[in-house]
């Protein structure tokens, strides 16, 4: 099992259009902003055995040219999404 995180640019106006890709089983997405443009998280577990750049292309393939598609990540295990809402920095301090 392989996890994946893919950045879509602009982001998608419906997650369900991935689901065509059955190779893949998408978990988590998550909008950012980087330099200047909005783009969408897209975090994913795959079991196939190709290079998840293929995965990546045949996504890329899906969504058409209106839409730029690229990988950001791969790991053996999940991925963590920043959440919608942010961190909770509260700080406190400790004296001892």
């Amino acid at each position: 099992m392989q996890c994946i995180l893919i950045g879509v640019c602009p982001p998608l106006k419906h997650d369900s259009v991935l689901a065509v890709h059955s190779s893949v089983r998408w978990l988590k997405s998550t909008k950012i902003y980087d330099e200047d443009n909005h783009v969408q998280l897209i975090c994913g577990l795959t079991d196939i055995n190709n290079s998840t750049e293929d995965i990546v292309d045949a996504i890329s393939k899906l969504l058409g040219s209106e839409y730029t598609c690229e990988l950001w990540a791969t790991a053996p295990a999940l991925l963590p999404l920043k959440p919608l809402s942010g961190y909770d920095f509260t700080h406190q301090q400790v004296t001892g």
